[in-house]
């Protein structure tokens, strides 16, 4: 994986290209080969480094994800709160700062931007978290309404200051010190 850059780097054709950013970012996978390449894509241009938990996917998902990252590993799947804090706490992560991501969700251009200006302007040296809107989209369809949007979640934080809820259902990342809300959405596609 290309090392963090402190400044956007220029293209060939003078288009600035987004800067790596000094986050690990980490995916769990289970036979997830139609939707994990539009995730992994739209984190690979900026994420410092990209992790992949496959829990014995018998479908392409590997052949896929090894085209974008080789920090690939298996890990049985008991339930969402063990395997994310088994990531978390056993990769040779070389970041701070993770960013967990399902295999059916995409970073928005808006909060990859803003990322880069939370990191860039020092921000990030007195926050321990951020908080994410999920953008929940429904057989293609934004689901805005009805208390569906925006809802925030802890997605993005300082390894040492967040986990994942111990719970078998509907578990979310909770974060000890100072949080914020970032720009941008985290669609989940459902």
């Amino acid at each position: 994986m290309p090392r963090v850059s402190s400044q956007a780097q220029s293209g060939r054709d003078g288009e600035m290209k987004p800067e790596r950013l000094p986050i690990s970012v980490i995916f769990l996978t289970f036979n997830s080969e139609s939707y994990i390449e539009a995730s992994l894509r739209s984190v690979i241009g900026w994420a410092g480094e990209l992790f992949v938990v496959d829990s014995g996917s018998t479908d392409n998902t590997l052949e896929i994800v090894k085209q974008y990252t080789e920090n690939v590993v298996y890990h049985p799947f008991e339930n969402y709160a063990q395997q994310r804090n088994w990531a978390q706490n056993h990769l040779h992560l070389s970041f701070d700062w993770v960013f967990h991501i399902d295999a059916d969700e995409r970073v928005t251009p808006e909060l990859w931007k803003s990322l880069q200006t939370f990191f860039t302007s020092g921000k990030h040296r007195h926050i321990d978290g951020l908080m994410v809107a999920r953008r929940v989209v429904f057989l293609g369809k934004w689901l805005r309404r009805g208390g569906m949007y925006p809802v925030y979640h802890h997605r993005i934080f300082r390894r040492d200051c967040g986990a994942c809820e111990e719970k078998l259902y509907d578990q979310h990342f909770v974060v000890r010190g100072k949080t914020t809300v970032i720009d941008g959405d985290l669609i989940d596609l459902v």
